[in-house]
């Protein structure tokens, strides 16, 4: 979840202080950051509220990208 990492330090947090702010360690914001773990969705609404934005918000980074326009244009049956 890079928004998270990107709003933290726009507010000047460590991952200490933000995991403080919402209720767990630092290693777990660190570990949030770089997507090996999900905060519960409790949690997920406090981090949000912490850096001032919404749940979608944090999550729109993990949504994955749409399929590339070469492989759009496989399954229409034309070759880019």
């Amino acid at each position: 979840m890079q928004r998270v990492r990107e709003l933290r330090l726009l507010r000047g947090m460590s991952q200490e202080d933000l995991g403080r702010a919402i209720g767990c360690t630092g290693s777990f914001i660190s570990q949030v950051e770089r997507g090996v773990a999900l905060p519960q969705p409790r949690r997920l609404v406090k981090l949000a509220k912490v850096l001032g934005t919404t749940v979608e918000d944090l999550l729109a980074d993990n949504v994955p990208d749409r399929a590339s326009p070469r492989v759009a244009s496989r399954a229409a049956g034309t070759d880019a």
